[in-house]
């Protein structure tokens, strides 16, 4: 942080570069924040099992995450010092680099993906897949990161008395302004590894030679092959938090092009082989392209139920984010997506369904519904693109495109997302906007019966705007109770309001807030900033309860709505608050009645048992 602060002059990195301050003062920490802005980053300074880094969308954030770190002992010994660090927007790449300290040869960047379970849900953990090479990753990228960070590094370090020689290691955001440090490293790690070394045709040891004796790095040059490479970790149960050591394992079979790498595995007393560690081994597979590469591992990392191993989908930016396919036993499928829950659904399964393909035709029939391009542009900047990964944001569908683009599609209420075979009804077919002819046959279409959606072509910038412009998802792990204490407590606006703001929650709408408030004995007109700590974690409580059991059911489906194999999602059947005006009250059997109207949104409920 102080080579950083003290050696890099503005600009030097497209713009400022991060500013690190650690602080033991909770009035010092506090006063930082308000120096940066929202949003801002507040980091536990010590070892926190990758959970200690706090994105902060608003100051009162901020101010609870440093309460949480620094009054409340949330994280113990590591957050009783904390940094309070610029937040950045982009896409994080991995580049590592053999260097003499004054040559700098760079590697093929990769991407690595760090939550525990698909959809990137779960914990933070060191690592749980990675892949190479980045679509987002050009030659002409590379060189600025080498010219605006390496070198300038290999400088100052130089003039600080400590010349460094060997592998560095950059993790490095790509923002607005260009290429920007998150962190630095002077080793290989792992999983990018794993997936870069697998592609390098000419040798390793040369450079490292020439580095080691020192005759630098002059002349030397690196050699890579024209293939893919995913890499997935197998882990073992508990991990990361409680990992099972001592099970017995098997490897995966041997198969062409994939390799095995051994991390957490040891012999027991009778020979057999057993977990050691949290993560276990890696598997990489090797392929002509990203898609092929991915279906690869879908063998190598399978575990029976009963295996004490487990595995996320093959990562990459097309990474399969769910275990359920789309259904077609109607002649194709179709869904509308409203909330968080339904969305996520759709995602995850257009996701497994259309990763890999090549769009080669687009038809714009309501030119209405687009947004940031017209029909001709539409179709001059997809043509020939493949759909690398299908992911939601809020309540949008995002479809990654391997040009750096993304699709990004906002249903609303009667908008549905179709995949035809061929075989979908004429009236299935009869209010479709926007439609994607795919190399393999199948037509993707947008359907939007009141055309009250859009559909939008992003660039990696414009996304990132959208993507900023959002608040938190309440799914993710780093968003805790002490942060909707600190949204609470900043706004003037009723709860069941602020739940759906967008801006405040990415996700949340009426049915879902609804069923939060109830879970939490919270009265929707309720002030935000008057519910206390209690009531915020019993609400939290409430807000994930319902999203996670939703998800699960794939999706609660009232009127127009559907899951992605034509079907009402499961979790209806156990709502107990929307749509139930006039049925008894679940808890007390009183009926229900129309009691409050926010934001023109009807809530009905037992006020008994509401409050």
């Amino acid at each position: 942080p102080d080579l950083l602060a003290t050696h890099f002059r503005p600009g030097q990195l497209q713009g400022r570069p991060p500013t690190f301050n650690d602080l033991l003062d909770l009035d010092a920490a506090w006063l930082i924040a308000r120096d940066f802005g929202a949003p801002v980053v507040i980091k536990a300074s010590g070892l926190a099992a990758g959970k200690g880094v706090i994105v902060c969308s608003t100051i009162a954030e901020a101010d609870a995450a440093i309460d949480s770190m620094l009054r409340d002992d949330t994280f113990g010994a590591a957050g009783r010092e904390v940094l309070v660090e610029e937040f950045m927007e982009g896409e994080e790449l991995s580049l590592f680099a053999i260097t003499d300290g004054t040559t700098v040869l760079p590697m093929l960047a990769a991407q690595d993906h760090k939550r525990l379970l698909d959809g990137d849900m779960g914990p933070n953990t060191g690592g749980m897949g990675a892949y190479a090479p980045v679509s987002l990753s050009s030659d002409a990228l590379v060189a600025d990161a080498v010219e605006r960070v390496f070198l300038p590094t290999l400088d100052a370090l130089r003039a600080a008395g400590a010349p460094f020689s060997g592998l560095l290691y950059a993790g490095l955001m790509l923002t607005a302004q260009g290429p920007k440090v998150v962190e630095f490293n002077c080793r290989f790690g792992d999983p990018e590894t794993e997936a870069i070394l697998p592609l390098l045709e000419s040798s390793l040891l040369e450079p490292l030679l020439a580095v080691a004796n020192g005759s630098g790095l002059a002349g030397q040059a690196l050699k890579w092959s024209s293939n893919h490479a995913v890499t997935t970790v197998v882990a073992t149960a508990g991990y990361p938090d409680s990992p099972r050591k001592g099970s017995r394992i098997e490897l995966p079979p041997r198969e062409p092009n994939v390799h095995v790498f051994h991390a957490g595995t040891a012999f027991n007393a009778a020979g057999e082989l057993v977990t050691a560690g949290g993560r276990v081994f890696a598997v990489t597979a090797i392929a002509p392209s990203l898609a092929e590469a991915q279906r690869e591992l879908g063998l190598p990392i399978s575990q029976p139920p009963s295996s004490p191993l487990r595995a996320r989908a093959p990562p990459a930016r097309s990474t399969s984010r769910g275990s359920s396919s789309v259904g077609t036993s109607a002649g194709g499928s179709w869904s509308a997506v409203p909330e968080l829950p339904e969305t996520e659904t759709i995602a995850r399964d257009l996701d497994r369904a259309l990763s890999g393909v090549m769009i080669v035709g687009v038809t714009v029939h309501k030119a209405d519904v687009l947004r940031d391009a017209t029909a001709a542009s539409l179709s001059r900047r997809v043509l020939g693109a493949r759909i690398e990964r299908s992911f939601r944001r809020a309540k949008a569908v995002a479809i990654a495109l391997d040009i750096g683009d993304r699709i990004v599609i906002q249903p609303r209420f009667t908008g549905a997302l179709l995949i035809d075979d061929g075989t979908l009804p004429p009236e299935a077919l009869r209010y479709v906007t926007v439609s994607f002819a795919l190399d393999d046959g199948r037509t993707l279409a947008y359907r939007d019966i009141r055309r009250l959606g859009t559909l939008s072509l992003m660039t990696p910038l414009r996304f990132a705007k959208f993507d900023a412009a959002l608040g938190p998802e309440p799914l993710d792990p780093a968003f805790t109770a002490q942060h909707l204490s600190g949204i609470l407590r900043d706004s003037r606006q009723a709860v069941k309001k602020l739940l759906m703001d967008q801006r405040r929650l990415a996700g949340v709408g009426n049915i879902y807030a609804n069923e939060a408030l109830w879970r939490a004995g919270i009265d929707p007109s309720r002030p935000a900033r008057s519910i206390d700590r209690e009531g915020a974690r019993a609400l939290h409580a409430g807000i994930t309860s319902v999203l996670r059991e939703a998800i699960e059911a794939r999706g609660t489906s009232f009127r127009d709505y559907r899951d992605a194999s034509g079907a009402r999602g499961g979790f209806s059947t156990q709502l107990a608050v929307y749509g139930r005006g006039g049925l008894p009250c679940l808890s007390c059997g009183a009926t229900l009645v129309d009691t409050s109207a926010i934001d023109g949104r009807t809530t009905v409920f037992c006020a008994w048992c509401q409050r």
